[in-house]
């Protein structure tokens, strides 16, 4: 995995139970929220690709295993993931509600996670 210079990036401490059930504290730096698995996560679902700032590496952590932010300037910025994760949940309940397979507004979709992941919200 790649290290990253994080000297620009401001981190969000989240709750997140890893595979092994060890719940921690984890300061991270969201990058992009995909739908698949990982070795670590090997059913399909929503994985958020994010820099841990302890580790220094990119991480995919599975949405649905982070827990509440830990302080009060924490919560203000989760609004902003919330909405990515938001974003992703409409492209995959588009993709599974249409009839050919084809996900509609994906563009429109792709422009509003930039605009979110770059404080143009």
């Amino acid at each position: 995995m790649n290290k990253i210079d994080t000297s620009t990036e401001a981190p969000v401490t989240l709750t997140y139970t890893n595979w092994k059930g060890e719940t921690a504290q984890r300061r991270i730096i969201p990058r992009r929220i995909w739908w698949g698995s990982t070795a670590w996560h090997p059913e399909p679902q929503w994985i958020l690709t994010a820099l841990d700032v302890d580790k220094g590496e990119d991480r995919d952590f599975a949405l649905k295993d982070f827990g509440q932010p830990i302080t009060v300037q924490d919560a203000a910025r989760v609004p902003k993931i919330n909405a990515l994760i938001d974003a992703a949940r409409i492209v995959h309940d588009s993709y599974w509600n249409s009839t050919d397979g084809i996900i509609r507004g994906l563009y429109d979709l792709g422009e509003a996670l930039r605009a979110i992941t770059e404080g143009r919200e």
